[in-house]
């Protein structure tokens, strides 16, 4: 799944496959899955703007920055490329836009029927 979504008034590629969680592994060293587990408490049951004090923007940040490197190889590393937003990175416009991305990410196709994972 891929979708471009606007960054601080940057066009932004986001890409899900198969190799995110394996990308992200690489990177970071930490399970794609734990991680997007946590993402997810942190937020469940809100509105799309709310989170809750448990929400951790550096895993935010890591599975943004891996989906804009799976897209785009040529993405810098991530510090560098969160310092490229000059206006900041605005957590609550971008996480919206790609919840449907990350769970894209976490479905699973069982005998031709799309199961996902909550």
């Amino acid at each position: 799944m891929e979708k471009v979504i606007n960054i601080a008034g940057k066009d932004v590629t986001l890409k899900s496959t198969g190799s995110l969680p394996l990308r992200y592994k690489a990177a970071f060293n930490s399970d794609y899955f734990v991680d997007i587990a946590k993402l997810s408490k942190s937020y469940k049951g809100k509105k799309s703007n709310e989170i809750t004090s448990s929400f951790d923007s550096e895993i935010f940040y890591r599975m943004i920055w891996c989906m804009a490197k799976t897209a785009n190889s040529s993405i810098p590393p991530l510090l560098d490329w969160v310092d490229s937003f000059e206006d900041g990175f605005p957590f609550m416009d971008i996480l919206p836009e790609v919840q449907d991305l990350l769970a894209a990410s976490v479905a699973a196709t069982t005998s031709g029927r799309k199961t996902e994972w909550r």
